[in-house]
């Protein structure tokens, strides 16, 4: 199996780094009332000390709050503030936020707004259409490992092969935790989005439900977005599967020539 590292993903963390990102990975869920450091330890399979140390590390930036009585650890408002320097990176977010707002328009249909983040995509934004739709992200900031999901193989059909593969082998593991998928059928809806010009799932994470995507490459040609309808499996037919495609290509076209103009003012 090749690491990230391998892949040109970046360099491989440190043990202390993995186990402070995943203990943030797990507060975030956890809302206000935290999470105590039991179970903090069960779910990290980490030993008590170790994630108690990483806690306080933590606590001393502002990351994480230490817990009053009767609650647990919880984010801390250093996390929030990070939230909203993010903003000044995010024109391109701002130019595909519009384009989800059109497809949610013009379909009538739940969409969602999915976003890379390492070797994972998060649902960054729910826009309901005429009847919502139950989702396996559980809706914004939600997250799935790259290669579940049509918005996240939308993303994959945009890679180069080595960093494709590279995570598959690092997802495989994790992929049977999603309604049994496997590597070999997301390699196989990969290679049908690089042939359709998008991805589509129907009834594989819950059976009356299926989602059709569209990526938002950027200027290097890779995706860093994608644009999910979900819908009832019966509105999912063959033709309307197209007519949603082409509604969410053309949303996303005119997106990345607002973009491009934008960047050559």
């Amino acid at each position: 199996m090749r690491s990230p590292k391998e892949a040109g993903l970046g360099g491989e963390s440190s043990s202390n780094v993995e186990r402070a990102a995943q203990i943030l990975l797990l507060l975030g869920p956890a809302g206000k009332e935290g999470m105590q450091l039991r179970d903090l330890t069960e779910r990290t399979g980490e030993n008590r000390s170790a994630v108690h140390r990483a806690l306080v590390a933590l606590a001393r930036s502002g990351f994480v709050e230490m817990p009053a009585q009767g609650r647990g650890y919880r984010l801390g408002s250093a996390i929030f503030a990070l939230a909203q320097h993010q903003r000044r990176l995010d024109t391109d977010l701002a130019d595909i936020r519009a384009a989800a707002i059109e497809v949610a328009s013009r379909s009538g249909q739940c969409t969602y707004l999915m976003a890379r983040a390492g070797l994972d995509v998060v649902c960054i934004e729910m826009l309901a259409g005429s009847s919502p739709m139950q989702t396996v992200t559980g809706g914004a900031g939600g997250r799935l490992p790259l290669g579940v999901g049509s918005g996240s193989v939308s993303m994959l059909a945009t890679l180069d092969e080595r960093t494709r593969e590279a995570i598959l082998d690092n997802n495989a593991d994790r992929y049977a935790l999603y309604s049994n998928w496997s590597r070999e059928e997301i390699a196989a809806s990969i290679a049908r989005t690089m042939t359709d010009g998008f991805s589509y799932e129907i009834g594989q994470m819950f059976p009356d439900i299926g989602g059709v995507a569209v990526a938002a490459p950027g200027r290097d040609g890779t995706a860093a977005y994608a644009v999910v309808i979900s819908a009832h499996k019966d509105m999912l037919t063959p033709p309307n599967l197209a007519a949603f495609a082409k509604i969410m290509r053309g949303a996303v076209e005119r997106a990345s020539s607002t973009a491009a103009a934008t960047a050559y003012r």
